[in-house]
């Protein structure tokens, strides 16, 4: 071992993790669909409504969304928010954020939008999968999260009406305000509250594209992925994997964070 104007330790440390990387893998869930793939390949994995997938069409899509996540510029590190029922979406989500080395944070969907929203904010989520079912519902907290970069909603085509009602709305009550002001106020009134509905609804606008251009159809984003396979992103088991949160009942949601390793041992156990 040779060192170069370094210090032990430092050489220490690096052939250490060389020796890591040929003799040992760590401990960590993500290896369990990887086995599963080959050893029971054409068995089936999960059942969802009409949908049948064997363990390697389920393997096929983790690794899908995985490189889908990566695409978008999630990092090593990143939270990863699940807000959905026992999905097909949500099983996929659970395999494919710690096997890119992300950290999963499962959100009860039984919590408001005031709980949601401090989960959203307090793990730092940059990414959140999303049900369809809840997104009419929370649609409006989430808009206004904006560390959240990517929205990831299951069945987006079905959120059209949705959005086509907020704009009728919102020209209904433009045009409402108009009539109002007509009838009490003075012309010069008038152009002045017109002005500043036009800022209004230019702000509107604004925000209201910069939150489509956050959103991805689930679908689309998985049959768009490369199907190749997702290298492992885990390094060292005692990495997080995890932040699942309390209910809050006696004040805010604590986070509790767990690690690969942990995991690992815990779904061995069980």
């Amino acid at each position: 071992m040779t060192l170069n104007n370094g210090s032990i330790t430092d050489a220490w440390q690096t052939k250490k993790d060389e020796w890591q990387a040929v003799y040992r893998r760590p401990l960590t869930p993500a290896m369990f669909l990887e086995r599963s793939r080959v050893a029971y390949r054409d068995v089936e994995a999960a059942v969802y409504g009409e949908r049948r997938l064997t363990y390697y069409e389920l393997w096929e899509r983790v690794h899908r969304l995985a490189n889908a996540l990566a695409s978008l510029g999630i990092d090593k590190g990143d939270r990863v928010g699940v807000l959905a029922p026992n999905t097909l979406m949500a099983l996929e989500a659970h395999l494919a954020v710690p096997l890119g080395g992300w950290v999963l944070v499962p959100i009860n969907i039984r919590l408001n939008a005031h709980e949601i929203a401090y989960i959203l904010d307090h793990a730092e989520t940059k990414a959140l999968l999303v049900d369809a079912s809840l997104w009419a519902e929370q649609a409006s907290m989430l808009k206004e999260r904006k560390m959240l970069q990517v929205l990831i909603v299951d069945q987006l085509a079905s959120f059209e009406p949705y959005e086509e009602n907020q704009k009728i709305h919102a020209s209904r009550g433009k045009h409402g305000n108009h009539e109002t002001h007509a009838s009490h106020e003075t012309h010069a009134n008038q152009k002045r509250h017109e002005k500043h509905d036009t800022q209004t609804d230019y702000e509107r606008h604004r925000d209201h594209e910069e939150h489509r251009q956050r959103l991805q159809d689930y679908e689309t984003l998985i049959r768009d992925a490369s199907s190749s396979t997702h290298p492992l992103g885990v390094r060292d088991e005692w990495d997080m994997i995890s932040i699942h949160y309390t209910s809050g009942t006696t004040g805010r949601p604590k986070g509790v964070m767990l690690h690969h390793r942990g995991a690992y041992l815990n779904a061995l156990a069980e």
